[in-house]
């Protein structure tokens, strides 16, 4: 176990401040002080009440806030009284001037002249104390322990236990999702509570602690899901070569590269088809051509010279006309007939 673990299991501050609420853990140190009749911090924690009850003072009713408050610091006044080293009558009337200063600046009509006489029985009480030694021998040992002793401690204790519950009412701890939205409204305390685990020693005590006292440990009776991250961890990637490794990388720019060859290649069939064409026009235009010479020179009459140019006009023109040939084809053709009327002409 840790040696930062003191005897009877009690755990360092650093430690209890990561399990017990900032609040929930001044309210039990508060608590303490009280029960062990500190008196030496009865000052603070007056304050602390004080300061407290100016914020929310429906905490307390107000006879309840008088007792409390009074009598704590009417506490401190008499300890400083019957001490060996008598204290200064300034420090004592600091004392006297703060109670004095917190009823009067209570409401005039909630003020009791049950409580303004208590104030004003004390005050003569404590000065008879300071300014007569033999009053206060006999008053320490026969008169306070009866009236200041276990019930008036009693009674502080009461009154602080429940000024404690009624404030751990108002601040309940908040659930883990509740913290949570917080932290999420604030990245700047979100990155603090990050930072604060770069030093783990405090909750590595506080679990050991825990651990090796007998806490109950929960147990693990059923798994909270599937095993969705075994499986995303236990992925393998498919054995592949290198010349199959650039297929799968070039997809993109294969499939571009196929549609481009495909398109280029259907341009230039189309242009082969184009020009067989037209090579056989010019072909059959020549033909006539040398027959329609052929026909002048067997002196063919004028009547006949006219019938075969109209039937092979005719053969040109279908030529001309042919379907699937384009505007470029299709014009020389036109040229090619016009050559051969002038021919024949």
């Amino acid at each position: 176990m840790s040696k930062i673990l003191m005897d009877r299991g009690s755990l360092p501050l650093s430690s209890l401040r990561l399990l017990v609420p900032p609040v929930q853990l001044v309210s039990a140190a508060l608590w303490e002080i009280v029960k062990q009749g500190a008196v030496m911090y009865y000052g603070l924690l007056e304050e602390f009440i004080t300061s407290v009850l100016e914020t929310v003072p429906e905490l307390l009713t107000y006879t309840e806030k008088v007792q409390l408050v009074m009598g704590l610091r009417a506490r401190v006044v008499l300890e400083l009284c019957r001490s060996d080293d008598f204290a200064s009558p300034q420090a004592i009337q600091l004392h006297l001037s703060r109670i004095n200063t917190y009823i009067t600046k209570q409401d005039k009509e909630t003020s009791s002249t049950e409580v303004k006489a208590s104030l004003t029985n004390f005050l003569k009480l404590v000065h008879t104390l300071v300014d007569d030694q033999c009053q206060r021998d006999v008053f320490y040992q026969k008169i306070f322990p009866t009236v200041f002793g276990p019930k008036y401690d009693s009674a502080l204790e009461a009154l602080m236990r429940k000024f404690l519950l009624n404030l751990q009412k108002l601040l309940p701890v908040p659930n883990l999702e509740q913290t949570s939205l917080w932290l999420s409204l604030s990245p700047s305390v979100l990155k603090e509570c990050v930072d604060f685990m770069n030093q783990p020693e405090p909750l590595n005590t506080l679990i050991q602690h825990h651990y090796h006292h007998g806490h109950e440990i929960p147990q693990a009776l059923s798994p909270s899901g599937d095993d969705c991250i075994l499986s995303s961890l236990s992925y393998h990637l498919p054995k592949v070569n290198n010349d199959e490794g650039d297929k799968v990388v070039k997809s993109g720019s294969t499939c571009i590269g196929k549609d481009w060859h495909r398109g280029d290649s259907l341009g230039s069939e189309s242009k082969k088809d184009k020009a067989e064409n037209f090579e056989e026009i010019n072909l059959e235009v020549t033909r006539n051509v040398e027959r329609n010479g052929q026909q002048h020179t067997d002196d063919l009459t004028e009547d006949q010279g006219a019938s075969v140019e109209t039937k092979h006009c005719s053969t040109r023109e279908q030529w001309c006309s042919r379907d699937g040939l384009d505007s470029t084809s299709q014009s020389r053709a036109a040229f090619l007939c016009c050559s051969c009327k002038f021919i024949n002409s």
